[in-house]
């Protein structure tokens, strides 16, 4: 064996604390006889001094290396080095060399110590180790010009880290991490994006060795802030990041629909939801809003979810206008939900009642469940908003305006909002809901006033928001059953409806006003009873009477019915039916004796 052969790994091994090896018993052997030249080498059939073959020089000797396992120590007997001290040196550090803790040391040593990310020539990476005496360079990554940004958001200071690469391919890559998170959750977000990593290297390793490359051009580049889309205040300024969530088309007010006290109202909001950011915290508004349609609409979650889920993506999708929630499934036994739908309406107050910025949260409900009037604000019969062609009547135009003249905006929501909370008064139990909605109404009529020429605001919201102040106003009042009574009494003395035996109808039956009736029930249709509660309890919500109703058990659902109008000529009806001896008015006669 050579003994010249071993001195790389004599001053590589070390004690546990880093310290240089010394051995207490064997002594050193001189310098000259195990210092070798870098230019010496030593081939099968060349031999050291002193070297003790154990067989015949005409057998082939293996060649030896302290990094192999098949070395002449292990394959010889160690009584062959009894009489020779230094080879018996050489095996003892051989055996250290070769045991765990050495290894662990070397391995922890070169990976984490003295490793680093070089790129070559041609831009690929490469990673180097060295032990302080050889250094290897071996191929890292077949990507190109890594790259770190660091990304701090202006609403919440959250701050993320942006890789861009590029792929063998060409292909330009960008990853977008959180700050906090570990080098290995990194190095994986990478991995999956198409970043490749050849090196037969840990996670863990490939993870550090990216975020140590990466650091130094993250703390050169200024970091990039990122706003929120919607509206954001900087350097005293104001501005307004556009995003597929808002469509700058769509119209402020759409007149191609008739303007009811529904449709106005639902197009308010949708507006407010707009600009929410640019107005004070104070004019926000504090409750969900429930949209009332049959007609199927788009949502972006449910309100069955399990709590821990539903909070999860009511954050993802924080960044939103609007966020549409399916209400709760009725047909679903509602004693195992209920925990899980009360929470879940639970956490949408808290979040509008929050100082944060929060979207506006909008449930989409075929009828109004109790559920709905002690959370939300409800809005009937829902119509989808119009889009136009980018004239004055469009929202992006609106946002223009009050870029461009922040003072007369800031002065107009002020006096308007103020306006409005005198007028409905402290004891309106949404009066600031109102007020908010009537400095919508003012925004629009002040957004055509500065255009050139001005241009006149040809809807009146007044009316409308008089209605659902009124509206929203009842949702907590007490029983229903007795407004509604009167009601019918009175729709019956004004002839707006007549009642008819159930046995004597005929082809001359008019759905639209009258009522059947048999011994127990009166039979009507829907929208017949929302005309009387239009007319004859019009500050009441007429989906939230009919709810009501339901709820105490005298209006049921939609059920079919058959009629014969003439003989052999049977037609299918929908009904709802009421319960005669829930209607009847003390002191006064039956109504279908009147």
């Amino acid at each position: 064996m050579n003994s010249l052969n071993d001195s790389g790994m004599i001053a590589a091994i070390q004690n546990l604390d880093g310290t240089p090896y010394s051995d207490p018993v064997t002594p050193t052997p001189p310098q000259k006889r195990i210092v070798r030249s870098k230019s010496q080498t030593i081939t099968p059939q060349q031999f050291p001094p002193n070297y003790i073959p154990s067989a015949s020089l005409n057998q082939p000797q293996p060649s030896f290396s302290p990094y192999s396992q098949q070395s002449v120590m292990q394959a010889q007997p160690s009584a062959v080095f009894q009489n020779n001290p230094v080879e018996a040196k050489i095996q003892k550090l051989q055996e250290e060399w070769e045991s765990d803790v050495q290894k662990a040391f070397r391995k922890q040593r070169l990976r984490f110590d003295n490793c680093a990310l070089v790129e070559d020539f041609q831009g690929c990476l490469t990673y180097q180790c060295s032990n302080g005496e050889n250094t290897i360079v071996k191929p890292f990554s077949p990507c190109r010009n890594l790259r770190a940004q660091k990304i701090i958001e202006h609403d919440t200071k959250k701050e993320s880290i942006k890789y861009t690469f590029d792929t063998p391919t060409g292909e330009h890559k960008s990853v977008i991490v959180d700050a906090t998170c570990s080098a290995l959750h990194r190095y994986n977000l990478l991995r999956d994006n198409g970043f490749i990593v050849i090196a037969h290297l840990l996670p863990t390793v490939c993870g550090e060795l990216i975020a140590r490359y990466t650091a130094a051009t993250r703390d050169s580049i200024p970091p990039q802030i990122k706003y929120s889309p919607g509206w954001y205040f900087s350097e005293k300024h104001w501005g307004f990041q556009e995003s597929e969530w808002v469509d700058l088309n769509t119209v402020l007010l759409s007149f191609t629909i008739s303007p009811t006290p529904d449709v106005i109202m639902y197009q308010l909001v949708s507006l407010y939801a707009i600009l929410q950011g640019r107005l004070p915290s104070k004019m926000w508004i504090r409750r969900p809003l429930c949209i009332l349609t049959h007609k199927y609409q788009c949502t972006d979650l449910s309100i069955d979810k399990t709590p821990l889920i539903f909070k999860k993506e009511l954050e993802n999708l924080r960044d939103r206008p609007i966020i549409w929630i399916r209400a709760e499934d009725t047909s679903f036994n509602e004693s195992a939900n209920a925990y899980s739908r009360d929470k879940n309406y639970q956490a949408l107050l808290d979040s509008m009642q929050s100082s944060q910025k929060h979207p506006l949260y909008i449930v989409v409900s075929a009828d109004l469940t109790p559920r709905q009037r002690t959370f939300c604000l409800p809005i009937q019969d829902f119509i989808e908003p119009c889009t136009g062609a980018g004239s004055i009547n469009s929202v992006g135009c609106l946002i223009k305006s009050i870029l461009n003249n922040a003072d007369a905006f800031n002065s107009e929501v002020e006096r308007c909002f103020i306006e409005a909370s005198n007028k409905y008064g402290e004891e309106c139990s949404v009066q600031q809901e109102i007020a908010t909605l009537s400095a919508i109404v003012s925004i629009i009529k002040w957004h055509y006033s500065i255009q050139i020429p001005p241009q006149p605001f040809p809807i009146r919201c007044d009316d409308s928001l008089e209605t659902y102040a009124c509206y929203w106003d009842k949702l907590d009042t007490g029983s229903i059953l007795a407004p509604f009574r009167n009601a019918l009494y009175a729709a019956r003395r004004s002839n707006m409806i007549y009642f008819r035996p159930l046995e004597d109808v005929d082809s001359s039956f008019d759905c639209q006003r009258e009522i059947l009736y048999d011994d127990t029930y009166y039979y009507t249709s829907t929208a017949l009873l929302k005309k009387i509660i239009k007319v004859h309890l019009s500050s009441y919500m007429p989906s939230d009477v009919l709810n009501r109703l339901k709820t105490t058990g005298v209006l049921s659902g939609s059920v079919p019915k058959t009629l014969t109008l003439a003989p052999n000529e049977p037609k299918d009806f929908r009904f709802r039916t009421l319960l005669r001896s829930n209607l009847h008015q003390p002191g006064s006669r039956d109504l279908a004796e009147i």
